[in-house]
């Protein structure tokens, strides 16, 4: 079961970034066109393929630390962690890659792309892929789970990331 787990995990990752570039590209685009820049289909995707790649890149950096943690018996919650961290990390990569390639359009080519717009996108692509994420969970087994899971959360609510952190939340008091 662990082996179907970790494959379904491989599927599910891309699965969940191509998902989240598919719904959030076109705001993106459109919003930068509407403040007046010149940024052609052809270039942004350029960009973002870019993006993608350095995510990747970070990815297969950090997955030989993770695979060692899970292998010498590290919690299920230090796994977690772990995992959060690394995503985090690769998704820091793939927006600054997306960030410095607007600054050169602006700089170099006096695109009217504007900082703010990419800074916002980016907290939409974030609450998008985190929502995702959930949605398609587990990537990593809980150990109390033996059989293969291809999806977790069974209520309607379990199912959306944005209850569960406001029930977090509320559980720590804040």
């Amino acid at each position: 079961t662990s082996a179907a787990q970790a494959a379904a995990a491989a599927v599910k990752v891309p699965v969940i970034f191509s998902l989240s570039l598919i719904t959030c590209f076109p705001a993106f685009f459109i919003f930068g066109l509407l403040q007046g820049s010149k940024l052609q289909l052809k270039t942004g995707l350029r960009l973002f393929a870019a993006g993608m790649g350095m995510r990747g890149a970070v990815l297969a950096g950090l997955a030989p630390l993770l695979l060692f943690f899970s292998s010498v018996g590290t919690p299920y919650a230090g796994l977690l962690i772990g995992a959060l961290c690394a995503f985090g990390l690769a998704e820091f990569g793939f927006l600054s890659v997306i960030e410095k390639g607007v600054r050169t359009l602006r700089d170099e080519q006096g695109d009217a792309f504007k900082p703010w717009l990419v800074r916002a996108w980016t907290m939409v692509y974030l609450g998008v892929t985190s929502q995702l994420a959930w949605s398609m969970r587990p990537l990593i087994r809980h150990p109390s789970v033996t059989e293969f899971q291809l999806f977790g959360g069974a209520g309607q609510n379990e199912n959306m990331f944005f209850y569960f952190v406001e029930q977090a939340t509320r559980l720590f008091g804040a």
